[in-house]
């Protein structure tokens, strides 16, 4: 039994080695993969796309094997806790084997402190058991696929182009249109082949581009028809035009909402000196005013872009949709330190208010200062009496804790009793004669208080 705990104990920590050892391999695929995003990006700088698709490719399976790696690292550490468990189990059930034999010597000779001590233990194997009994989570999901289709390798390098502003021309799968074929193909064949029998050699071979329609006069009717042309390359520059004049747009806002943040700092500021803060209002509302026209554009840019897009340009909508998270975020932005700033006006037209041109500030700057300070003390103090009652809630919390233990100690001993009438039976002796104890006690004390009395009446 000793060996073979023994063994049981070795496997856990072999298991546990292994496990760690998985979860360094898959640390290691994830720093590969960071590298092979590197070299993706500077074969796309380069303009080597052969390159930077190999690249890719290697990225994504390493993330696959990170997973892996992570999915069997999880595995091996579900089965170490069922084998910790089991041993565990085991060590109980030897420790609850010896306190049966303890327990059965200690009601044959029934001497008090033995069998509180035997109990004592017998209730400390039960809290180990529940501690030991914990349940471990699922596994991970299936095994990632170790493929790397072509559509996560365009994926993945759009989403580095994008990030570092690159001009890439990709393949796209849904542009490889198939023609459809033609109806009744056997029938034209021969039509062809008595078509050129009735033209000749030499007919229209000066334009090879005229469409020949025979009549049964056989009369040549040649009509153009246009060459096919590749698609017009003015989408492709309006496109262009457009996609620089967003990142021109982008540069301004970044700059022009970077001062406005500043401005609305230093705002609250100069009317605690008790300046006047028109000129810091004039910039707020110029800065503001220029931001929304910028907005304006870029809005309107992004819906252009919207239309030039042509059918099939993932790429394209990809570009658009970045712009569009873009504008999204200078949005929100704008609108956070607007409140900042409206509530920075609110609060030194509650302190201080605004003064005109001509006439000095309603209130000196040493009035506001003391003000300022008087609010200082208050919010102190609220913090001061905030900590207080949050000390408070915690003692109250864990006395609420302690009790909760007591009554589940009550309930356990409770428990335990009635599980064995033998031992029920002995509590309930032992309940009896401290009630008799006491009964004597209060008794004898009586009987002391009275004889005092009598004492001291008759002294």
């Amino acid at each position: 039994m000793f060996n073979s705990s023994n063994k049981l104990f070795d496997q856990i920590f072999e298991l546990k080695f292994t496990s760690k050892q998985l979860n360094k391999q898959s640390q290691k695929c994830e720093s590969e993969e960071k590298a092979e995003k590197g070299k993706a990006k500077k074969a796309m700088e380069k303009g080597n796309m052969e390159g930077a698709k190999i690249y890719a490719q290697n990225a994504i399976r390493k993330k696959s094997e990170a997973l892996n790696y992570l999915q069997l690292a999880s595995r091996l550490d579900a089965v170490v806790s069922r084998l910790d468990q089991q041993a565990k189990m085991a060590s109980v059930s030897k420790s609850m084997a010896g306190i049966v034999k303890t327990l059965n010597v200690a009601l044959k000779n029934a001497p008090l402190d033995k069998m509180v001590n035997t109990m004592n233990q017998f209730e400390k194997q039960f809290e180990d058991l529940d501690v030991n009994t914990a349940v471990m989570d699922d596994a991970m999901n299936k095994q990632a696929a170790l493929s790397t289709p072509p559509d996560q390798v365009n994926e993945l390098l759009l989403k580095i182009a994008d990030e570092n502003n690159l001009e890439v021309q990709l393949p796209q799968a849904g542009n490889n249109k198939v023609p459809a074929p033609i109806a009744q193909e056997g029938d034209k064949d021969s039509l062809t082949a008595r078509l050129d029998a009735l033209k000749g050699p030499d007919a229209c071979a000066v334009a090879p581009h005229i469409n020949c329609d025979l009549t049964f006069l056989n009369i040549c009717t040649c009509s153009p028809t246009p060459p096919t042309r590749p698609e017009s390359e003015a989408t492709s520059k309006a496109w262009e035009e457009l996609r620089r004049e967003a990142r021109k747009l982008e540069g301004e806002l970044d700059v022009k909402i970077a001062a406005y943040g500043k401005l609305s700092s230093s705002y609250e500021y100069g009317y605690t000196k008790g300046e006047s803060g028109l000129s810091t209002d004039q910039l707020l509302q110029t800065k503001s005013v220029e931001i929304n026209t910028a907005l304006a554009r870029l809005s309107d840019v992004n819906s252009s872009m919207s239309h030039a897009i042509t059918g099939g340009a993932d790429s394209r909508a990809h570009t658009l949709a970045r712009h569009r998270d873009i504008l999204h975020d200078f949005t929100q932005e704008y609108r956070r330190l607007s409140s900042i700033v409206g509530a920075a006006r609110e609060r030194a037209d509650l302190l201080g208010g605004i003064s005109g041109t001509s006439s000095a500030p309603l209130m000196g700057g040493g009035n506001t200062g003391l003000l300022l300070r008087e609010r200082g003390l208050l919010d102190r103090s609220h913090a001061a009496v905030d900590q207080v009652i949050g000390q408070a809630q915690g003692v109250a919390a864990s006395l609420t804790g302690q009790r909760q233990l007591f009554d589940a100690i009550d309930s356990k001993v409770a428990s335990i009793g009635a599980r064995f009438p033998v031992v029920n039976s002995l509590l309930n002796a032992i309940r009896r004669r401290k009630n008799r104890d006491n009964v004597i006690l209060a008794g004898v004390m009586g009987v002391c208080m009275l004889l005092i009395l009598l004492y001291w009446v008759n002294k």
